[in-house]
């Protein structure tokens, strides 16, 4: 379950880039080009390069997934350790599903608001317009606001993130990850509303 075609300095370099630009442009949509990796069958590619780009031995994870198959590649491939929902530093979670275990999501405390979870949603797509849930944004690093079309997510864990979110600077920053590799975020900063149905 090594990832083979993961190089740890140039990829890690090339998606944290994406991720850091996407986190202060909330709703835009990055491509993470040139994915190989080859995950277990419900974490997908992006998902898979994100969690390999921040996991370390240092930091912990949870996963919202069935079986142990996600919770050894990661902890293999980044040395990261797996933990309950309330103390992970990263949450991976599949959009499609109602996940209220996110309530316990830690949202950090107003001396370190910076230690509130991420937690990277594996969704089916994600566009600027179209069919799906739609998402407007507002807050720092959008000019007037901002729409995401995300497939493959359950409102209801939204109404969690907003509720999450609902005491800045305390709460989750959150990254959507779907099947064609891309990405786009959402940090805790920004504040949500949302329309239709996944």
């Amino acid at each position: 379950m090594i990832e083979p075609s993961f190089d740890k300095v140039f990829d890690t370099q090339r998606i944290y880039r994406e991720v850091l630009d996407a986190m202060a442009r909330p709703g835009k949509i990055n491509a993470l080009k040139s994915l190989t990796l080859v995950p277990p069958r419900d974490l997908n590619q992006a998902s898979a390069a994100i969690a390999l780009t921040l996991l370390d031995s240092e930091t912990s994870f949870y996963t919202t997934a069935a079986g142990s198959d996600i919770a050894e590649y990661l902890a293999l491939n980044t040395g990261a350790g797996s933990c309950q929902v309330n103390c992970a530093e990263f949450i991976i979670a599949c959009g499609d599903k109602r996940l209220p275990e996110l309530q316990e999501a830690s949202c950090g405390t107003l001396l370190t608001p910076e230690q509130g979870a991420t937690v990277i949603f594996q969704v089916d797509s994600l566009s600027a317009a179209g069919n799906g849930t739609m998402l407007t944004m507002t807050g720092p690093g959008i000019r007037d606001s901002a729409q995401l079309v995300i497939t493959g997510l359950q409102t209801e864990n939204l109404q969690i993130l907003a509720d999450l979110n609902r005491e800045y600077p305390l709460g989750v920053d959150v990254i959507y990850a779907d099947a064609a590799g891309n990405i786009a975020c959402v940090p805790r900063s920004s504040t949500v509303r949302w329309e239709g149905e996944a």
